[in-house]
């Protein structure tokens, strides 16, 4: 992906994304390379590290979650997820 592809899945500006995809590629975490159909563009790649970073952040953001939400019927989780997504689409809808 691009970094303004990346930006725009994050919903952050391009900018922001910038500092921090160099920060992240000093850190060894990303690769950047020049795309083979835009030149003016980069592509990230995460590096192996970066994966498996995520995953473990992954696990434990889900191990908090189960914890936060351990009470609340999966009717009531069910809803929570469309309210949070119909939130999401109004953002992407009418971005502040």
């Amino acid at each position: 992906m691009t970094l303004s592809d990346v930006a725009k899945v994050l919903r952050v500006e391009t900018a922001t994304l910038s500092a921090l995809a160099v920060r992240l590629e000093r850190d060894g975490l990303l690769v950047r390379e020049p795309s083979p159909k835009d030149k003016r563009a980069m592509l990230l790649h995460l590096t192996p590290r970066a994966r498996e970073l995520g995953e473990q952040a992954e696990k434990i953001t889900q191990s908090e979650l189960s914890k936060l939400t351990k009470d609340v019927a999966d009717t009531d989780r069910k809803r929570m997820v469309e309210l949070l997504q119909g939130i999401l689409k109004n953002l992407d809808d009418n971005p502040p």
